[in-house]
């Protein structure tokens, strides 16, 4: 039985590291020449709260905007949540080019934009997309030997009151 229970904690542990693994080969590495691009003019432009992972989610501050030639709304999330140059810098009715997932929507807005350009001028770029993707997976790997630690530990105690009940009966 503690061997079953060790294979779990590992795959349940491996499943994080795959993930944080998934999120740096993917998420870190992307060619913006390689992904969806589209030059349109801005037709709506909001700071507006948002839960990326439905009703369970903690709602965050999202910069949402649409683009006349694109059928989703996109958006961009930070974690420090200012917004400020792209509310300065983005107004209705303004010309820019999006770098950015066609299609992934999370909770009805596609937060899977890489970089924002107008007039020449990066608004947003894709380091900052990449840095915001570092830190999840390294919250991942952390998540991963959490529960790896924490399962051996209840299974080492589990063990352990299992040999004093033993001796006490005795």
């Amino acid at each position: 039985m503690k061997g079953l229970q060790y294979l779990g904690l590992v795959i349940g542990s491996g499943i994080f590291f795959l993930a944080a693994l998934g999120i740096y080969t993917t998420e870190l590495n992307r060619d913006l020449t390689k992904v969806d691009k589209a030059t349109g003019r801005v037709i709506l432009s909001a700071v507006i709260t948002h839960r990326a992972g439905g009703t369970r989610s903690f709602p965050q501050k999202v910069f949402m905007f649409q683009l006349n030639n694109i059928n989703e709304a996109l958006g961009t999330y930070r974690p420090e949540q200012v917004y400020t140059r792209l509310v300065e810098n983005i107004k209705v009715g303004d010309t820019i080019t999006v770098f950015y997932a066609k299609n992934r929507p999370h909770n009805n807005l596609n937060i899977d934009v890489y970089q924002i350009v107008k007039n020449g001028q990066i608004l947003q770029d894709y380091k900052s997309y990449a840095h915001n993707n570092s830190i999840a997976a390294v919250f991942l790997i952390i998540a991963g030997f959490a529960i790896l630690i924490f399962g051996i530990l209840v299974i080492e105690l589990k063990r352990y009151a299992r040999q004093m009940d033993k001796k006490q009966s005795v």
